[in-house]
Parts: structure tokens; C-alpha cells; sequence
């Protein structure tokens, strides 16, 4: 699998190269802004196609979350208490893709924030899995620090994306480190 991620990033990437090379310049400052993740230049627009997509898809995750809770317990478990568990995974997994869809294509791949925002939750609330409600409000107030060191920390405007990596990537090497320890 991670030879396949490898293959497919390095086509994904190649794909991107040329779109950009042979792009109008303008084109290419914007699009190489939102490929680092930025949230200069984001208006209402993009809020609302974020919020709208956000609400119908977790309109469909309310429906479906009672039946995700026995998953944990396995698909015989789950089976036996009435689950239709292949679908249920299938419905939740698509919600999650559509999601994070709609959330890069409002501001770019932002790199860290899903990695480290449940981290952070985790070790906050000390449970002892990582609470969803928790990991999106600290994922938001992380995006929310990261843009305004962006805008302020420097002269000269950076990026979102290149704070959230300066960031996530020190710390979850940390927590690499320290679980290596254990």
C-alpha cells in the first residue's frame, strides 16, 4: 500500500506540474497559493458552499452514527445486533471523504491540522479515544492561531499551510519519539 500512495502521488504531482507550467501566471499565483493552503483571498462564497455541503453531509452522519457505535465491538457484534455493517462503513467513509473535500476546496490541503487537532483533543480531555467534537473545535481554534501568525508574525503575509507544517510537523515527530520511548 504505501508503494501504491508513492505511485500515485508522484503521478498526482506530475499531473499538477505540467497544469501549472503550462497555466496563465496569474493562474499559477493563485493555484500555488491554495496548493500550500491559504485562506487569503476566501470570502463568503467559499463559507457558504462549506457550510451547505457540511449540513446535508452531517445531516447524513446523525443518521447513520447510532449504527456506528457497535462497529468498535466487530463485524460479528455489529451483525448480530442488526448493523449492516459494510454499509455503514461505506456511508460513513463516503461522509468523511466529502468533508474533507469540501473543506480543501475552501482553503487548500492545509497540512497537520487532522493529524494534530485529535492529538491535541486526546490529551486535553484525557479520553481514552480521541473525541470527535473535541478534534474539530481544536482543529478549527489550531486554524484559527495558525492564520493569524501567518498574517502577523512575519512582514510579509505567509501562507496558513506553511505555519500549520512549521508546526505539525515538530510535533508529531515528538509524539513519535515519545511513543518510540514507551
Amino acid at each position: 500500500l504505501i508503494l501504491i500512495g508513492i505511485s500515485v502521488t508522484a503521478v498526482m504531482e506530475a499531473i499538477t506540474t505540467w497544469l501549472l507550467a503550462t497555466a496563465d501566471i496569474r493562474d499559477v499565483a493563485r493555484a500555488q497559493a491554495w496548493l500550500v493552503g491559504s485562506l487569503d483571498d476566501r470570502g463568503w462564497d467559499e463559507v457558504r458552499t462549506a457550510l451547505w455541503c457540511t449540513l446535508a453531509l452531517l445531516a447524513v452522519v446523525s443518521c447513520v452514527a447510532f449504527q456506528f457505535k457497535p462497529l468498535h465491538f466487530g463485524d460479528e457484534v455489529a451483525a448480530g445486533l442488526g448493523v449492516r455493517y459494510a454499509r455503514v462503513r461505506a456511508v460513513m467513509l463516503l461522509c468523511a471523504v466529502l468533508l474533507a473535500g469540501a473543506a480543501v476546496s475552501a482553503a487548500g490541503p492545509v497540512p497537520f491540522v487532522a493529524l494534530v487537532a485529535p492529538q491535541v483533543a486526546l490529551r486535553l480531555t484525557r479520553c481514552p479515544t480521541p473525541p470527535l467534537a473535541a478534534s474539530g473545535l481544536v482543529g478549527a481554534l489550531l486554524l484559527i492561531g495558525a492564520d493569524l501568525v501567518a498574517r502577523t508574525a512575519l512582514p510579509v503575509g505567509l501562507p496558513v499551510g506553511v505555519v500549520t507544517a512549521a508546526i505539525g510537523g515538530p510535533f508529531l515527530v515528538y509524539l513519535l519519539v515519545r511513543a518510540n520511548v514507551r
